[in-house]
């Protein structure tokens, strides 16, 4: 965040570089809805208070207002190192950036583990585009899910802990791309059990999923088949809260299907296909979907093996 010059204000910025504005800070614009490279790490303002520059994890800066472009670290960091944080110089016409060194491995890390170490696997997941609410250096189910997400986009066991073949991983993988092309896709992978949200075919975000298990089923007198359909479909219906759909109970939907199929938060998500045909993603994944406007109405759905 950053602070107006009088003090009578400030302004928050997102990881995917939103701006939001109280008090007398104004906005100048945002990098919001566009492609980024790595996400947003800071802000700092100008000394007049109308521009401000924001810093990407990368070392990439962004320009907006009366804020003028003094050079950036885009391209210039070695591989071992990330942007955390973004300073105003005193006289508000400069900014300094602090790069982390010694990343080039994260953590051998699990579930239940705290402390920094965790913090450092956390930092890289969101920098890979792999969701999680935020940094907290706690190893929990969200960051576990991610961890799956990342096994699954990179072909590794799905052991959900950070070990040797996922810390090797973590080196040279790059962030997941989608099959898509061009426009905004929700791309969600059947075989590595993940789904995508893409602009142009690259990944802002990437979820660790459960799709349909493919098995017979029966639930309070409905049966069928457990399969989640391929093809390309759009967001058609949704509910703000918990449904009781043919396929189940579920929160927070958003169906693509007339027959019920849905993306949806559920409290179970494991690393492999068991839903009764929807796609689950975590509870609180799915409020931050809703929440982010991250799926709305019309929104292109393709599902694929």
């Amino acid at each position: 965040m950053a602070a107006t010059p009088g003090g009578h204000g400030y302004w928050l910025v997102a990881s995917d570089g939103g701006i939001f504005t109280f008090g007398k800070a104004r906005f100048r614009g945002s990098m919001g809805g566009r492609y980024l490279a790595a996400p947003v790490i800071g802000m700092a303002r100008t000394g007049t208070g109308n521009g401000y520059w924001l810093a990407g994890r990368d070392g990439g800066i962004f320009t907006f207002g009366d804020a003028q472009f003094k050079g950036s670290a885009a391209g210039l960091l070695p591989a071992d190192r990330h942007v955390v944080q973004l300073n105003g110089v005193p006289t508000g016409d400069g900014y300094r950036m602090l790069a982390l060194a010694n990343v080039a491995d994260v953590p051998l890390v699990g579930p239940g583990q705290s402390g920094l170490a965790v913090a450092a696997l956390q930092y890289r997941l969101l920098g890979q585009g792999y969701w999680i609410p935020g940094v907290n250096g706690v190893y929990d189910s969200l960051t576990q899910q991610a961890v799956w997400a990342f096994q699954k986009a990179n072909g590794l066991p799905r052991s959900g802990v950070v070990d040797g073949p996922t810390q090797v991983a973590f080196r040279t993988a790059a962030r997941p791309r989608g099959r898509s092309t061009s426009g905004y896709v929700v791309e969600i992978d059947k075989t590595r059990q993940i789904m995508m949200l893409t602009n142009g075919g690259y990944a802002n975000w990437t979820f660790n999923i459960s799709s349909g298990s493919d098995h017979p089923y029966s639930e309070n007198g409905t049966s069928g088949n457990a399969h989640t359909p391929e093809g390309v479909f759009s967001v058609i219906r949704q509910v703000n809260g918990s449904d009781k759909s043919p396929l189940g109970q579920l929160w927070r939907p958003k169906y693509f299907t007339w027959q019920g199929h849905a993306v949806h938060g559920y409290t179970s998500v494991p690393p492999y296909p068991a839903s009764h045909g929807c796609v689950r993603v975590s509870n609180t994944a799915m409020n931050w979907i809703w929440d982010s406007n991250s799926m709305p109405m019309g929104t292109t759905v393709w599902v694929y093996v």
